[in-house]
């Protein structure tokens, strides 16, 4: 059998096309044939910064933590009884620990209430997100932002405690239109944006928090009437309270009247539970965590498996769980550091050679392997590689999990050729190049060398 030998001018034709410097890049594609095959290897054993990458190494501790079943409740409770359509007391909203409670839930646990033909609550909203030890962000490495992919974390989230906000050009002159997604009395938005000529953004977002404790979001600003619409993220500066106010909005979408304030507390021992929502699947959970690269859910899964281990519910605990996991595959001493399960740190490093080890563990699982597969993005379909569409007449597929941070851009995955064979790989970038040349570099390079490979695998 005739083997394809050398892909090295492959690889520096297309580094200098983009700019590239080999020094600054650590890569490894190899086959999964029964006899493995390295088609390309730049310092694969050099240690690189890992960005969102390292969600592949969160989704292997999930998974053997976990069944791809199981499931994270969220429940509200009572004290006492109601009686003729009223309770007299606080009512209290507990948080599990579900990353992917959302509107969905939230309707769920108010249509519950309704259904006892509850019509008002006497007293306070009660929000207890004491399953999970009060720390809002752990081990990121850069200043806080209120974007969405710096949300803090609570055992009481709701909608990845982000909001977004639409923005739709009016008549030419007056006010935009703007929405918040979901609705929520949490945080008010006042807005004053002019609608202009031709397709500029000139939207500008500031949040500030009044006397009475109120957020405010002052959005000002241009819009042309050239865009649809326009839309921004934004981060909740305390999840429970976020959560507390959602569930008082759809309580009262139901007619169910709550007379008190949204606080923060935790239910008393003998309070009895009159709703529950079950949350997405473990695999579900993990296309969350992948496909959209969600830090929110990364977190409070590393979190989940802290308490899972009966230790402080924390998301440094469950970074310690992991890399437990890490030491158990026999990865070279010192070449492999994680800090954060979302790769919120640029102290999370491993090398090309490691992350393939990683991902080979997992896909060699029969159990494992369909559910982290199905989690990854697809190029050119969903997910962080929708727009980055790598199937040429020879590859069937790539799956791959990206990761981007200042002058970090990273891409780990499998494709899959037209004649079923499959190859892995692991991309790395740590330098100051331009973020797209690289995404570019690495989608030529992996498409000309499988293809090139799967030729003279046909012509053998």
């Amino acid at each position: 059998m005739v083997w394809a030998t050398d892909y090295s001018a492959e690889v520096v034709r297309s580094a200098q096309k983009y700019n590239i410097s080999i020094s600054d890049l650590s890569a490894l594609i190899v086959s999964a044939d029964k006899i493995p095959k390295t088609l390309v290897d730049i310092n694969s054993d050099q240690r690189m910064s890992l960005a969102s990458v390292s969600k592949v190494i969160t989704s292997m501790s999930v998974l053997s933590n976990f069944g791809a079943k199981e499931r994270f409740e969220t429940t509200v409770k009572m004290a006492n009884t109601p009686r003729g359509g009223t309770y007299k007391g606080d009512l209290y909203l507990i948080g599990g620990g579900d990353p992917s409670f959302g509107v969905a839930g939230m309707m769920d646990l108010a249509a519950r209430l309704q259904q006892r033909k509850i019509k008002k609550i006497q007293g306070d909203l009660v929000v207890d997100e004491s399953l999970f030890e009060q720390v809002r962000y752990d081990s990121r490495d850069y200043d806080r932002v209120d974007a969405l992919h710096d949300a803090r974390i609570g055992a009481m989230s709701f909608h990845w405690n982000s909001f977004k906000v639409l923005v739709q050009p009016g008549p030419l002159g007056k006010n935009a239109k703007l929405q918040m997604v979901p609705a929520n009395d949490y945080i008010k938005i006042v807005g004053h944006i002019k609608t202009v000529k031709g397709s500029a953004n000139g939207v500008i977002a500031e949040r500030r928090k009044l006397s009475s404790g109120q957020e405010v979001l002052y959005v000002k600003g241009t819009l042309g009437r050239g865009y649809t619409e326009y839309e921004f993220e934004k981060n909740v500066s305390s999840p429970a309270k976020w959560s507390g106010q959602a569930l008082k909005y759809h309580l009262k979408q139901k007619g169910i009247q709550v007379t008190g304030k949204v606080k923060l507390g935790k239910a008393p021992a003998d309070a009895v539970t009159v709703a529950t929502h079950s949350g997405r699947t473990i695999a579900e959970l993990l296309a969350d965590l992948n496909k959209e690269s969600n830090n929110v859910v990364a977190e409070m899964l590393a979190t989940q498996i802290a308490i899972k281990h009966h230790r402080k519910a924390s998301v440094s605990e469950g970074v310690e769980i992991i890399n437990q996991q890490l030491l158990g595959m026999n990865l070279p001493k010192g070449s492999i550091t994680f800090l954060n399960p979302a790769g919120l740190n640029h102290g999370n490093q491993t090398s090309s050679r490691n992350m393939l080890k990683i991902l080979s563990s997992v896909v060699s699982d029969e159990k494992l392997r369909p559910v982290f597969m199905d989690s990854l993005p697809i190029s050119g379909v969903d997910g962080t590689l929708k727009k980055r569409g790598l199937a040429s007449k020879s590859i069937e597929w790539v799956k791959a999990k990206t990761g981007y941070m200042k002058n970090v851009i990273t891409m780990v995955g499998r494709v899959k050729g037209s004649d079923g064979r499959i190859f892995n790989f692991s991309f790395m970038y740590n330098g100051s190049g331009s973020d797209r040349n690289v995404m570019r570099f690495y989608d030529e390079l992996l498409v000309n060398v499988v293809e090139k490979e799967l030729q003279m695998y046909e012509g053998t």
